[in-house]
């Protein structure tokens, strides 16, 4: 019985994190629990045991405690499958700080995915952070996504993920949509025409 109180509260305490995980530009929609997991040569993914019943929808952020994994890209009635920051298909805009230069973060099958298509002048060094810039639509702004490990002198930069994806084991599905946090203009008045 020790041995399962001491597991439970090291859950609870992972669920308690995984609350307070997302951004305050997204709206929480599910938690769920990894219920597959595909890391073959050509796919990295997790299969989740929440859907379309708990409000689940294609292109879904998902998060855990410590930063963003991925996305959602199927969709079923109780299951859904996340594409993972590390698959060979994943692509996402992303800023170095503190440089503050966008770039995007691609995915190619192994565990650090690499820093594309930076700026000719971008000073990057080990230790920046990478967060998202919320370009696109789909990723809120300035969720962290990982820290740069390694800058080859020549090639893209590499990144070691925030989320500990080899201790993957409950997942928090975020909405986000740009419209519900745009800034709303005050309506400028016609000009008034004057009399000759």
């Amino acid at each position: 019985w020790q041995i399962g109180a001491s597991r439970l509260a090291t859950e609870n305490e992972r669920l308690r994190a995984l609350l307070n995980a997302h951004d305050s530009k997204a709206t929480p929609v599910a938690t769920g629990r990894i219920i597959g997991q595909s890391s073959g040569n050509y796919v990295r993914a997790v299969l989740i045991n929440v859907g379309r019943t708990a409000g689940v929808a294609r292109g879904n952020v998902a998060v855990d405690a410590d930063g963003v994994l991925g996305r959602v890209i199927a969709v079923g009635e109780r299951t859904a499958r996340v594409l993972l920051l590390t698959d060979l298909n994943s692509r996402i805009p992303v800023k170095v700080l503190p440089a503050g230069v966008n770039a995007i973060l691609v995915g190619d099958n192994l565990d650090q995915p690499q820093v594309s298509f930076l700026p000719a002048d971008a000073k990057v060094s080990a230790g920046d952070w990478i967060v998202t810039t919320g370009h696109g639509g789909i990723f809120p702004p300035d969720l962290p996504v990982g820290r740069v490990v390694n800058v080859p002198k020549s090639g893209a930069p590499r990144v070691a993920l925030a989320a500990d994806l080899t201790r993957l084991d409950y997942i928090r599905v975020l909405r986000f949509s740009p419209e519900d946090h745009a800034v709303t203009l005050p309506a400028t008045p016609d000009p008034v025409e004057t009399m000759p």
